[in-house]
């Protein structure tokens, strides 16, 4: 039983990361193309962006990685995901000072609230039963 729980959960961070990782780089192509070599504002790029990988990446999450049926689970996401959005948005505006390129800002600030992303959704956003912290 602990066993079968176990390897389920991993299937789901699996599931998790290559959504995450389809997320990543669709924006961090966005902001390369558009913010760094464009020149185009980094806060309208990041945010046009976000909205567009909001909806796909709820659609993925929602049926595909925590095969949920939770019906509030949307606005739940929407809160959720603009939260971390901001605070991915504010650590990354503070990195581009240091590392002198948006793109790279934006990768760095998405490694500090992965995992915070993905426990947040697991155990709130996307829960159909029971909480589950950890795993």
């Amino acid at each position: 039983m602990a066993y079968s729980r176990i390897k389920d959960n991993i299937f789901k961070i699996i599931k998790y990361q290559l959504n995450s990782l389809l997320s990543v780089s669709i924006k961090t192509m966005s902001i390369l193309v558009f913010s760094d070599y464009l020149d185009l504002s980094y806060t309208i790029v990041f945010w046009t962006t976000f909205v567009f990988v909001i909806f796909t990446s709820y659609n993925i999450q929602k049926f595909y990685v925590f095969e949920s049926s939770n019906e509030s689970s949307f606005l739940k996401f929407l809160v959720s995901a603009t939260i971390f959005g901001l605070l991915e948005y504010l650590i990354s505006f503070y990195l581009a000072n240091y590392v002198n390129f948006y793109y790279l800002a934006f990768l760095i600030s998405g490694v500090f609230v992965f995992f915070l992303r993905y426990l947040f959704n697991k155990n709130y956003v996307f829960k159909n039963k029971d909480w589950n912290v950890l795993l």
